[in-house]
């Protein structure tokens, strides 16, 4: 499948290794950095936004609380200082052993730490509070991205439910590159389309299922 730029491949690839896993709710804050995840969040399944991203958190921790959830709640978010505002809801999923997924959509490494609150560098945000995060870095069209991409995520959904011992949260972090969205008129950069594969596993299965190795320490995944 041919997707128009390198962000809407990896958000649209991201979004359905989590629905292979069950997730089929998203709760998102509004951000341009993280449109490409909005818009292929809402092709699979139900989107609720949230104006405040404090607020996106809870009640994404709702979710994963909710009687008979089936996926952790996840949240969504764009860069900087909204990811910030997510740590209230982060440290009440580590501390209470609840499940807890944040795509945190980030910038580009050479567009962090470029004096805005927007820019701040956002990877070790939750240090100590989450049970892994991995550091997807701008897609680029290689073969090989659509193993890593599902992977990660894959992994990530495991140890969020307990794959590394206890469940809780989790961050998968996403620099993208703009274009972010898959059709653009307002004068942004364009890019060209992504064609390697990025087919998930056959009969709608998971990248990978159930416990990982149980000797591999919570922290960063590769």
């Amino acid at each position: 499948m041919t997707h128009p730029n390198p962000s809407t491949a990896i958000a649209r690839v991201i979004v359905d290794e989590l629905a292979r896993h069950g997730v089929s709710r998203f709760v998102a804050a509004p951000g341009s950095r993280s449109t490409a995840l909005v818009l292929a969040a809402a092709a699979i399944g139900e989107v609720v936004m949230h104006i405040d991203e404090r607020s996106a958190g809870f009640r994404a921790l709702g979710h994963s609380l909710a009687p008979g959830s089936a996926a952790p709640g996840v949240v969504l978010t764009t860069s900087g200082s909204a990811v910030a505002n997510l740590l209230p809801a982060v440290v009440e999923a580590d501390r209470s052993g609840t499940p807890l997924i944040v795509l945190s959509a980030d910038r580009p490494p050479e567009m962090v730490q470029r004096r805005t609150n927007q820019t701040m560098d956002q990877r070790a945000v939750f240090s100590g509070y989450v049970r892994a995060r991995v550091d997807l870095g701008p897609p680029r069209d290689r073969p090989e991205a659509n193993r890593e991409w599902r992977e990660a995520v894959s992994r990530s959904f495991i140890a969020a439910t307990g794959g590394y011992g206890s469940p809780g949260p989790v961050q998968v972090n996403i620099a993208f590159d703009e274009p972010t969205v898959p059709v653009s008129d307002d004068g942004r950069a364009t890019a060209e389309p992504f064609t390697s594969p990025t087919d998930g596993r056959p009969d709608a299965e998971p990248w990978e299922a159930g416990s990982v190795d149980p000797g591999h320490e919570p922290g960063e995944l590769s």
